[in-house]
């Protein structure tokens, strides 16, 4: 058992994490597994318990052309009991494949609007949604297949998405059926194209739907 943060930090690059089926156990704080701005690394086999956040990419640098944690891998691991499975702050060529999301508290995997190129695929989620800030730079399936969602959560597919409150429909986006509580609505961006497919988006009385 391990309870502290493991930091891939300082612009760290080509690096495998093995956890070989060890279980980091969190206070209910903190991050399991910390990139900040490094590269080409994979985390594999982890389960990653009672964090704020099981894995954090972050970079406090503004522009993606400074190194943002990109082309790093997390596969086949388990995110158990944290506040966010993942979040991912700012990053773009990441994946994120075959992993088990449970009884995580407010999201299997959390994306700003700082994502890009990122493919999301063939992980369980058993818990909370994914959240997304919007819709353009995430691909929701991978070669494996589709996410696979259960006890009643709904997420994106390879065909439509599932509308988040607030999200900024920056691409040209295909709702998935289906009724959703959005009290701050979906806010438009230029050049794009909304289909709701049927979906309807309900208010709290107040502001704009969209």
């Amino acid at each position: 058992m391990i309870y502290q943060t493991i930091l891939i930090n300082k612009i760290i690059f080509n690096l495998t994490l093995n956890c070989n089926g060890a279980t980091l156990i969190g206070s209910g704080s903190g991050n399991g597994i910390y990139f900040y701005n490094d590269h080409n690394n994979k985390v594999l086999n982890c389960n990653i318990k009672n964090y704020d956040k099981g894995i954090y990419f972050y970079s406090n640098y503004n522009n993606p052309t400074t190194p943002w944690p990109h082309n790093n891998l997390i596969q086949n691991n388990t995110f158990l009991n944290n506040n966010y499975g993942i979040k991912n702050y700012k990053g773009y060529n990441n994946t994120i494949v075959n992993n088990n999301f449970i009884d995580n508290n407010i999201n299997s995997i959390y994306l700003t609007s700082d994502i890009f190129n990122t493919i999301i695929g063939s992980n369980n989620i058993y818990d909370k949604p994914i959240y997304y800030a919007k819709t353009s730079g995430t691909r929701y399936f991978s070669d494996e297949g589709e996410n696979n969602y259960f006890n009643g959560i709904i997420g994106p597919t390879s065909s439509c998405l599932v509308p988040t409150n607030g999200m900024v429909i920056n691409s040209d986006t295909l709702l998935c059926e289906g009724e959703y509580n959005l009290p701050f609505g979906l806010n438009m961006d230029f050049n794009s194209t909304l289909n709701c497919n049927g979906a309807t988006l309900i208010g709290s009385g107040s502001g704009n739907g969209i």
